[in-house]
Parts: structure tokens; sequence; C-alpha cells
């Protein structure tokens, strides 16, 4: 185990979920939307604590960098067969490809979950600019935190913390009692570790 081979009185062994809602409110009740190249919501009232998403990129991690550039690359070969409207975003992307929808494939048969996510910044840029194909996946991933949310019973009075490279992006697209309640990070999911193990620590000399 873990715990016996550290020089340690007392060891906790924790996912980055838990240290990234510590991290990021600390003790205080709240909602912590983390979205990188992954992602998952964090929902904490008093001792209880809810966890939605997080089971990996192959069937979850719903508006994550990996699920951006997903979706993307979809909607570009929906557009190529001409089912669906071109847009800037969609024309620039394929082009990378040469318009062939075989060199796209060939790229996401070889890809990392990162590589797919490195096309996020891209999608988050041309919805921002008005591109009708990213506006629509933003607001896709943004529905999904919004159920996460409610699914959490967040009230008008429960703090909304989006953390990661992609989470602070979607505050826009939140209901706007949502964004009334956002509030940015005290600190990292280390800072997070170190809350968690200073608690833990001060229970024990109590």
């Amino acid at each position: 185990m873990v715990s016996s081979s550290m020089p340690f009185a007392r060891t906790t062994v924790s996912d980055d979920r838990l240290t990234t809602f510590a991290g990021a409110l600390g003790s205080i009740d709240g909602m912590v939307v983390s979205i990188g190249t992954g992602s998952f919501v964090v929902a904490k009232r008093g001792s209880n604590l809810r966890y939605f998403g997080g089971w990996g990129y192959q069937l979850s991690d719903q508006a994550s960098g990996y699920w951006l550039g997903q979706k993307i690359l979809r909607r570009c070969l929906l557009a190529l067969d001409g089912l669906a409207p071109p847009s800037d975003l969609t024309q620039e992307i394929l082009a990378d490809y040469n318009n062939k929808g075989s060199h796209l494939i060939h790229f996401m048969n070889g890809a990392q979950p990162s590589d797919v996510a490195s096309l996020a910044p891209r999608v988050v840029r041309a919805a921002q600019a008005g591109d009708r194909h990213a506006s629509a996946i933003m607001r896709d991933g943004a529905s999904y935190i919004i159920k996460c949310l409610h699914a959490a019973d967040w009230t008008s009075d429960t703090p909304i913390c989006l953390t990661g490279g992609i989470g602070p992006h979607y505050g826009s697209y939140l209901d706007e009692p949502m964004q009334k309640l956002l509030c940015p990070p005290k600190g990292p999911p280390l800072d997070g570790a170190m809350h968690l193990a200073l608690r833990q620590a001060t229970k024990g000399l109590a």
C-alpha cells in the first residue's frame, strides 16, 4: 500500500477532485467546475461532497478541452460532406489537413488526448469572434455544466468556481444568476492538498 511506504504517521490518498476543490474554495460550501484536457464538477454542502464526470475522455469529460476538439473535428467532417454549413473555423482546420477527411481521420487515430485538446483554444477564440460552430459547441458545453450545477441543487447564494485552462471561458455562457456567483479560485490543487493535510493534522492534535 502507498500509505505503508510513506515516512508519515498518517497518509491519505486522494484523487485530484478533492484537492482541486479544497484549493479553489477551501472549507466553504460551493461548486467547483474544473475543465482542462478533461473535466469534472465537485459540489460541497456541509460534509457532503458530490462528484460529476471525470470518467475519462472516452465516455465522459463533457465540456473539456478534448471534448471541444473532438466536437469541432466532427463538424469539420459534416461540413466536408455538405451536411453542415462551413464556418471560418471549420475551413481553417480542414485546410490544415489539405481538405481531406482521410488526413483528419489519420490524425485522430494516432492522437493523444492532449493533441485533440490542443484545438480547444481555437474553438474558444472562434466562439468569441462569433463562429457559428464554435459558439454552438461552447453553448453545448455550458449546458452540461448548468445541468450538473442544477443536479447538485445549486442555489442563488452558492459560489461557483471555474478552474482549469478552459473552465473560466465558460463563465459568459452560464445563466445570468450563476454568473453573479462566479468567484476566482483561492489557489491550485497543491494548495488544496496542503489545506487538507493541515486540517487532518489539526484534528489529530485535538
